[in-house]
């Protein structure tokens, strides 16, 4: 899966972290116009019609494969100069190949503390079929630092 890597003319960062960890925020505070966002959550959501974090399992090869026809297509495409890719990643074998993939120019690591986590989760529990509170922990049990990864905490 991860074996192709995208031909991609502008800056690709990686935004990496935890559910409720603040990826897509960190996002959208630095979006510039022309940025594009390639955000399996929200591809999701698109495909489905349903909100994010309630696409059913069944669509995930779609959103997958949506996901990677825009990377495909952004080889056509020069003037977008900034992409930024939000996926969870917590593993260092997976996000090195993910940042191979997208040819990823940075990777911010967003480590949000597990009980800030938490606290937002009880704040403003998510919908859908999973079990956040697990994918949390679960996060956090295989997240292992990279020397490249710029890590950021709130």
């Amino acid at each position: 899966m991860f074996d192709i890597g995208f031909n991609i003319s502008g800056i690709v960062t990686l935004v990496c972290g935890p559910p409720y960890g603040g990826k897509s925020t960190y996002v959208q505070e630095r979006l510039q116009p022309g940025d594009l966002i390639i955000d399996t959550d929200a591809i999701g959501a698109a495909l489905s019609g349903l909100p994010v974090h309630q696409t059913p399992d069944a669509f995930k090869p779609l959103l997958f494969a949506a996901r990677d026809a825009v990377g495909s297509a952004l080889e056509f495409y020069p003037f977008v100069k900034k992409v930024w890719v939000v996926e969870c990643c917590p593993d260092p074998v997976t996000r090195t190949k993910v940042m191979q993939k997208w040819r990823a120019s940075f990777t911010i690591v967003m480590a949000t503390p597990i009980d800030v986590c938490l606290e937002r989760l009880a704040a403003s529990p998510r919908p859908g079929n999973v079990d956040w509170e697990a994918a949390i922990r679960r996060w956090w049990d295989s997240y292992h630092p990279l020397p490249t990864d710029r890590v950021v905490a709130p």
